[in-house]
């Protein structure tokens, strides 16, 4: 995993909250239930009353029928189960409710790291806790058409409207989503400023953690920074060790987000930094997320002939256009 011992106690430390928040919270269902289904305490106790006697008969090495203790068991869990749903009440309101029901919160699921445990490596070594809150603030949920006119370009009546493109681009982005990771498609959002591209990462973003996979979310220049510290780096033995990890992740993550790319500094070095990530990526069969001010004769501008053909045949162009929703926003 290459963290520190620090880093993996403290990832730990918040496993053992969940757990703690899990328990306390099925113990205060389980009490609501009793109290407004008295027959569910009684159907508890049997259940709690066989499992005991069963046990006491293992250890006295009697003969045990546990088949028999299965279908009582199962017996009594469909009886609750119908009172459950007399009471509209959900079939699993007296299971736990985990954060990750694959690992149900240990951070262990098979024989490695849970996916969710990558996550939080993730979002300790880039600092990203910020993306949680920002990513329930912006979802397809929450997402708006409103912001978006209907109405023809008369100068180019043959054009999509804003509103009819993004309709459009969500369901390509949508359909995207369905078939991740299996088609390792890459994405370029571009578009003018304030037109909705992070937001579109975003909800793309959160689509793909809610699957359980994992997301790197970085702006350009925080991406070339660690890039940067990883190749250049002269500190301490353990500073080094914490870049090649970071970088390693960029490369492998299910999902790497790169937003506003054109708003680093850019040079020959960037350049062919950021050609070794996104080609690394794309050998490694990872899916990687670019947005964009700059148009494709800019990106061809801007950066070298390789980036340009990489973006130009490997990804998936997604233009939106439209007006500035931020000053939108302020002036409604």
């Amino acid at each position: 995993m290459s963290i520190t011992r620090e880093q993996y106690n403290l990832i730990q430390r918040e496993y053992d909250r969940r757990r703690l928040r899990v328990r306390h919270d099925l113990e205060a269902r389980i009490k609501k239930a009793e109290e407004l289904i008295p027959a569910l305490k009684e159907i508890n106790g049997r259940i709690a009353s066989a499992s005991v006697s069963y046990a006491k008969l293992s250890l006295s090495k009697e003969s045990v029928d546990f088949e028999e203790l299965q279908v009582l068991n199962h017996a009594l869990a469909l009886e609750k189960e119908s009172l459950l749903k007399a009471n509209n009440l959900p079939a699993d309101y007296l299971k736990p409710h985990y954060y990750c029901a694959l690992c149900k919160d240990t951070g262990i699921a098979g024989s490695g790291y849970c996916r969710c445990f990558k996550q939080a490596v993730v979002e300790l070594l880039y600092s990203q806790s910020f993306l949680r809150q920002r990513l329930r603030e912006e979802n397809f949920s929450t997402f708006c058409f409103d912001y978006y006119e209907n109405i023809k370009n008369p100068l180019h009546p043959e054009q999509k409207t804003p509103y009819e493109n993004i309709k459009e681009v969500v369901g390509r982005c949508q359909a995207y989503i369905k078939n991740f990771p299996y088609s390792c498609e890459n994405i370029l959002i571009y578009g003018k400023t304030g037109v909705g591209k992070t937001f579109l990462s975003n909800c793309i973003a959160k689509e793909l953690l809610d699957q359980g996979n994992t997301v790197i979310y970085l702006s350009a220049p925080q991406l070339f920074e660690i890039i940067e510290s990883h190749k250049f780096s002269k500190a301490q033995e353990e500073a080094k060790e914490s870049a090649e990890t970071k970088m390693r992740y960029i490369l492998d993550c299910d999902l790497l987000i790169i937003d506003d790319l054109g708003t680093e500094f850019n040079n020959s070095f960037i350049s062919s930094q950021l050609y070794y990530c996104i080609n690394e990526r794309f050998l490694r069969q990872k899916s990687t997320l670019i947005s964009t001010n700059l148009s494709f004769e800019e990106i061809r501008k801007n950066y070298s002939d390789r980036i340009y053909s990489r973006l130009f045949h490997d990804y998936m162009p997604v233009k939106i256009y439209g007006d500035d929703i931020r000053i939108k926003k302020v002036l409604l």
